[in-house]
């Protein structure tokens, strides 16, 4: 059995693959590719094998522990389920941007109990520069006051995709708007042939960033946060003088926050007209 593993990296368009597979599992099953549930969290849940990668990483990750199970376990279910594949299929992709941080440890036990099939790894690889630039923006989208923002960028990838190279030989894509067709062609699937969705963690403009970094400063109610996060998203701030105002005002209140108060979240719901 043919098994790709999709490891990564974060910030590559991973979850828009993921709900672009989960999608069109069925089609993908006519096809003879398999994209299981198995190994989702809870093995239901979820639209990436995360389970699969968390039980390998030296800690269970705290947000998931719902899930958690040993390696044995977790993994023994998914060799039953490869056995129990009919003769259609051919091949069997999982994903999870976790795969990438496996250890040593980790990558030797993934290769004995896979060791009778063909693993094909794949990561998908970001400039540094572009994918700090992404990982800046997504934290600020959370409400996080990124610190050092400004230092060099480091190809934090390079050295992880370096240790599963020494288990596997990993095929790596440049990261691109058409990431995920490149990775289904080499599963010899036509992208064209499955039902499309919306990309995930879109970009926001300059100014809606801009925003986001003065507002992340202040503290302020999570659901007075939320609120705003959706409508900075839904406005155009390059050209939308109400956005001006509001950033005016924020970075007064960062001076005064006594200042910051109900006036201020009454410029809310933000729109274009």
């Amino acid at each position: 059995m043919k098994i790709y593993i999709h490891i990564g990296d974060a910030r590559t368009g991973t979850t828009t693959l993921q709900r672009l597979l989960t999608r069109n599992r069925a089609t993908l099953a006519s096809m003879g590719v398999a994209y299981p549930t198995l190994g989702t969290m809870q093995n239901s849940t979820g639209s990436g094998q995360h389970r699969l990668a968390f039980s390998l990483l030296p800690e269970w990750p705290q947000f998931a522990i719902k899930g958690k199970a040993p390696a044995d376990t977790v993994w023994q279910e998914f060799t039953d389920y490869l056995d129990q594949l009919s003769q259609e299929t051919h091949t069997v992709l999982i994903s999870s941007e976790a795969f990438l941080n496996i250890k040593e440890d980790g990558l030797s036990y993934l290769k004995d109990i896979l060791s009778d099939h063909d693993v094909v790894p794949i990561c998908v690889k970001r400039n540094a520069e572009d994918w700090r630039r992404s990982w800046i923006a997504h934290q600020t989208r959370q409400g996080v006051v990124v610190q050092g923002a400004k230092k060099p960028a480091r190809d934090l990838a390079q050295p992880k995709i370096d240790r599963w190279n020494k288990v596997f030989d990993v095929v790596c894509i440049p990261y691109s708007s058409n990431t995920s067709k490149e990775i289904l062609a080499l599963l010899s699937v036509d992208i064209d042939l499955l039902e499309p969705v919306e990309r995930s963690n879109a970009r926001l403009k300059e100014g809606q960033l801009d925003l986001l970094t003065q507002l992340n400063g202040i503290p302020m109610e999570e659901a007075h946060r939320g609120a705003m996060l959706d409508a900075i998203k839904a406005s155009e701030a390059a050209d939308n003088q109400r956005i001006v105002t509001f950033i005016q005002r924020v970075r007064f209140a960062g001076k005064n926050r006594s200042k910051f108060n109900e006036a201020i979240l009454g410029l809310w719901p933000l729109n274009t007209t």
